[in-house]
């Protein structure tokens, strides 16, 4: 036998002392907790996303003739920016 003996597997296939893989549980009873949650726009465009602690980010989008113009973005802290888009010139001009 060559490089000694293999460590006690899983039948998942993951290490030891990983846990168990996501969404999957344990007979021993164990829970998960979300991490985050996220909303999106119709387009797959992230909307908001909530951490574990319920702080909330959001971004919204302007669309003008079917071309994003402009991101707002607002973090968990309530802080603000902006980044306008000339799609017709593909740059991006301005961004505070």
């Amino acid at each position: 036998m060559i490089g000694g003996r293999l460590g006690r597997g899983s039948r998942s296939g993951r290490s030891p002392g990983l846990g168990p893989p996501p969404n999957e549980a344990t007979a021993k009873g164990d829970a998960f907790v979300t991490a985050t949650l996220a909303t999106y726009d119709e387009f797959g465009r992230a909307k908001t996303a909530t951490d574990a602690g319920g702080g909330t980010a959001r971004t919204t989008c302007t669309v003008t003739n079917g071309l994003i113009t402009r991101i707002d973005t607002e973090n968990a802290l309530r802080q603000t920016s902006w980044t306008r888009y000339t799609p017709e010139w593909g740059n991006r001009p301005q961004h505070i």
